[in-house]
């Protein structure tokens, strides 16, 4: 994901990228010019576009075949609620790959039930909170994530 940022510094809308895609991936925040492919949140109207999830998201879970880790960010939010994406990222979270992510916490939401059953396709989850953020080296270094191609 990507954060596209108006003129004056705010969020102006959300797109998804690709670790693949060093130079965006590695730039949280970008620009927004109101070309930029795959957004799915436009600000401040939080006019949402299911559509990326169906194409863009499937494609980029379907390609994680063969790679040897899986990245997510923010997963929990109302691309759960896209049942083409959902079904493709319970399939991803099955596969042997070690996938490491950020997953919202929903209790009170619409997307609440799936989120409870996203949990349940996951092997450990971490909870983060202000105290726990120094454990989080630690709980990490229990995954066996491969030696990626190139240091961000």
């Amino acid at each position: 994901m990507q954060r596209l940022i108006d003129a004056d510094g705010f969020p102006a809308a959300y797109r998804l990228r690709t670790l693949s895609d060093r130079a965006s991936f590695l730039n949280v925040n970008a620009p927004f010019t109101g070309g930029e492919p795959d957004i799915f949140l436009h600000l401040p109207s939080r006019i949402f576009d299911p559509t990326v999830f169906e194409t863009t998201g499937v494609e980029l879970l379907n390609q994680c075949k063969g790679k040897r880790l899986v990245l997510l960010d923010e997963i929990g939010g109302l691309e759960l609620l896209v049942p083409l994406f959902r079904d493709a990222l319970f399939r991803q979270l099955q596969e042997e790959i070690p996938c490491v992510g950020i997953i919202k916490e929903r209790k009170k939401s619409r997307e609440a039930l799936v989120y409870n059953d996203l949990l349940r396709s996951v092997v450990s989850v971490i909870p983060i909170t202000q105290a726990t953020l120094s454990e989080i080296p630690y709980h990490l270094n229990k995954v066996h994530i491969p030696q990626l191609p190139f240091k961000p």
